[in-house]
């Protein structure tokens, strides 16, 4: 059937267009179409005949036909660059989100690194308050009058220091 179309359209088409079958000319889709259609018509028209009246109809749909082809090929076309756009604009946005991830994780590094520096202080300053051999009040001095008390609360601040400094180190991997 294919062998039979293109052998019309080469006996009939002659000239410029002898080269192109009607499947190379229908590879275009829609515009291919009507462009054949319109040919075949025009090939009719330049036949000597009395009734050209549906044959100039048949041209006018053809001509509708490659007109609404390249419309949809221009949208198709103008789609295509908006998701072209699209897609670049999200590549930026993740490689800057990734840029961003590990300035995060080099700071979360370095928050653990500085929560690390606060344990021996806090501690020394734990064992001061909480040794009663440090400020008796046997002559010597008066004992610190709170120390039970502020030892829970040196005790509670080193914990949230520990937890805070594991929660920095999981970010900063």
């Amino acid at each position: 059937m294919e062998q039979a179309a293109n052998a019309a359209v080469k006996a009939t088409a002659g000239g410029p267009f002898e080269a192109l079958s009607p499947v190379d000319i229908l590879s275009f889709g829609a515009i291919g179409l009507g462009f054949l259609l319109a040919f075949l018509a025009y090939r009719l028209l330049s036949k000597p005949e009395t009734h050209h009246g549906a044959i100039y109809i048949y041209m006018l749909f053809c001509t509708a036909l490659v007109l609404i082809g390249a419309g949809i090929q221009v949208y198709e076309i103008y789609v295509k660059s908006q998701v072209e756009q699209k897609e670049a604009r999200i590549a930026d946005l993740v490689a800057a989100n990734a840029e961003g991830g590990a300035k995060a994780k080099g700071q979360m590094a370095a928050i653990a690194d500085l929560l690390a520096t606060t344990y021996a202080p806090l501690n020394a300053v734990n064992a001061h308050v909480t040794d009663g051999q440090v400020c008796p009040g046997l002559g010597h001095g008066v004992p610190l009058p709170a120390a039970a008390t502020d030892s829970s609360n040196i005790t509670a601040a080193v914990g949230k220091i520990s937890s805070a400094q594991e929660i920095a180190k999981q970010n900063a991997q």
